[in-house]
């Protein structure tokens, strides 16, 4: 298995550290990152050729010690040192609900939708960080630029809890009365932490 130097120096730079409390795991998150990176779309056991590979991938995910946060920590740090850059940023929050098909419950997921039988998963909060072109905003033009995307500022992970047996009606109401996850939108915020202040200098 060989990978570039642009896939290795990236991976090594996002997901290097000691925050997932061992080497040979950070090691292991390399490897599956620069594979990731150099086989875009492809599942886990078509991104390696031998089957040691791929059951290493699948423990190191399976191990309660390696969490999203962890995995994400050395690029998110990457993402606030660039934020904390001169220039003008947007930060692109939404939520995505991610699904699992099958009428049988499956561990570690909840309902997600309407609540409907066989409707399970997990919501996903994300946010994104862009910059604007120096000059951008403000301008008069018909086409506005392409911006630079620079990672992903926070993500939250979000299982809601089944609440037993309910008629369809009342599922509905349930669902539909309160976003059971506004909360993460201020917890985003709070987890990235406040703008740094303007600051203007003069000659």
């Amino acid at each position: 298995m060989s990978f570039s130097d642009n896939e290795r120096t990236w991976s090594e730079e996002n997901f290097s550290g000691d925050i997932l409390g061992d080497e040979r795991r950070v090691q292991r998150v390399i490897t599956y990152a620069q594979a990731m990176a150099a086989h875009p779309g492809k599942s886990i056991p078509q991104l390696f050729d031998r089957p040691y590979d791929v059951k290493a991938v699948y423990n190191l995910l399976n191990n309660p010690d390696v969490t999203p946060d962890g995995l994400q920590s050395g690029h998110r740090d990457l993402v606030l040192e660039a934020l904390y850059q001169p220039g003008t940023y947007s930060l692109i929050e939404d939520g995505s609900d991610l699904s699992w098909a099958g009428n049988q419950p499956i561990e570690g997921l909840g309902p997600i939708g309407t609540g409907a039988k066989g409707l399970q998963g997990f919501s996903l909060h994300t946010v994104i960080a862009v910059r604007w072109p120096n000059g951008a905003i403000g301008t008069d033009t018909s086409r506005r630029p392409p911006l630079k995307h620079i990672g992903l500022a926070d993500q939250q992970f979000y299982v809601r809890q089944a609440k037993g047996m309910e008629d369809k009606a009342s599922r509905k109401r349930r669902f539909s009365d309160q976003p059971l996850e506004s909360p993460l939108w201020e917890q985003a915020s709070s987890r990235i932490g406040r703008a740094p202040l303007r600051t203007s200098t003069s000659s």
